[in-house]
């Protein structure tokens, strides 16, 4: 799955990322100095995650996973890619500032990348709410790593971090299936034949939110497997990178406690 091409734009690399790494066609275009975009899928277990960059003169000026955008986006995207594909278009970029100096956004990035899996391991991922007697956890219902960066603007993985230390000392504890996520409302789904098949793809209508959903008798497990692979460039929703990212996320844990039970 790769983004639409861009319009005026003229094809400049085009690679398989299982030949060809994604951090060597950064590079390659950071040495030359390049502008326009980098559009990249990494085909992941459950679903692709599209990955659009935009370089001017070679830096990187933003970065999105569908309409997440920033660093946190940036960083949470794997780096090193086993499958997948990459497509640079160039094109004249408006003049902006870098994201961060090159080298440094990779460095990063890259110990983020080795990072983000150990974290989802022990957190399941940052939608998954937590419940505590320390504020803000105690809230009821509990806050995840999404609610507590929304309100304190602290990186995403500076928050999940400091989660990830405080379950460790045992000074709060899991919400069973309570995830961010659940407050989305989705549009509705069109075709019939689909809805047929679907009982969560028949039950949303734009209105309702996920947790709606729940309430009506389908688990969060059902609504992650229907919807992970049905999210993408054709399928927006506001708040649909953050959802797409954490569903990739929570696929492997999920998948494990599946075969344990």
């Amino acid at each position: 799955m790769l983004l639409r091409t861009p319009s005026d734009a003229r094809l400049g690399l085009r690679a398989d990322l299982g030949e060809l790494p994604l951090t060597a066609a950064l590079e390659l275009i950071h040495s030359t100095s390049q502008s326009g975009s980098l559009r990249v899928s990494a085909a992941l277990d459950a679903a692709d995650l599209p990955l659009e960059l935009h370089f001017c003169a070679g830096e990187v000026t933003s970065a999105a996973i569908l309409d997440w955008t920033g660093l946190d986006a940036l960083y949470s995207f794997p780096q090193d890619v086993a499958a997948g594909q990459a497509a640079f278009w160039q094109q004249p970029t408006p003049a902006a500032p870098p994201l961060a100096p090159f080298q440094n956004l990779l460095g990063e990035w890259a110990r983020l990348s080795d990072e983000w899996p150990r974290l989802c391991e022990q957190l399941f991922s940052p939608s998954q709410r937590f419940y505590g007697e320390l504020d803000p956890f105690s809230r009821p219902g509990g806050v995840s790593a999404r609610w507590i960066t929304a309100f304190s603007g602290q990186p995403l993985h500076e928050v999940c971090a400091q989660l990830a230390a405080l379950q460790q000392a045992g000074m709060i504890r899991p919400v069973r299936r309570s995830y961010e996520w659940d407050t989305l409302v989705l549009p509705p789904c069109h075709d019939p034949q689909e809805m047929r098949q679907s009982p969560v793809l028949r039950l949303l209508d734009g209105q309702k939110t996920l947790h709606r959903l729940i309430q009506r008798g389908l688990s969060s497990e059902d609504i992650r497997a229907e919807l992970v692979g049905r999210v993408g460039p054709e399928c927006l929703f506001p708040g649909s990178g953050r959802a797409l990212r954490d569903w990739l996320w929570e696929h492997g844990p999920a998948q494990r406690e599946l075969l344990i039970a």
